[in-house]
């Protein structure tokens, strides 16, 4: 399952997302998934539930809107500053 591996890459980006951008709680994380990526929206909602859980994300919603083409792109990171 290459889901896995590609649901590791977006949580890294989103990590130094959230460190850049001094987020202290993630309540959202949209991203857009090509139809032509070869990957099963359900597939990287259960990697992600699993790889965030007992993290700083583990309470975060992950949505998923299905777009042309092949890509995997992070639209929006949603949480409050951290204190």
């Amino acid at each position: 399952m290459h889901e896995w591996g590609i649901t590791q890459d977006l949580l890294s980006e989103v990590q130094k997302r959230v460190a850049e951008n001094r987020l202290g709680k993630v309540t959202l994380i949209r991203i857009d998934l090509g139809t032509r990526a070869g990957l099963s929206a359900a597939a990287l909602k259960t990697c992600f539930s699993a790889l965030t859980r007992d993290t700083i994300l583990d309470q975060t919603r992950l949505q998923i809107k299905k777009t042309p083409g092949a890509a995997i792109v992070i639209k929006t990171i949603t949480g409050s500053r951290a204190e």
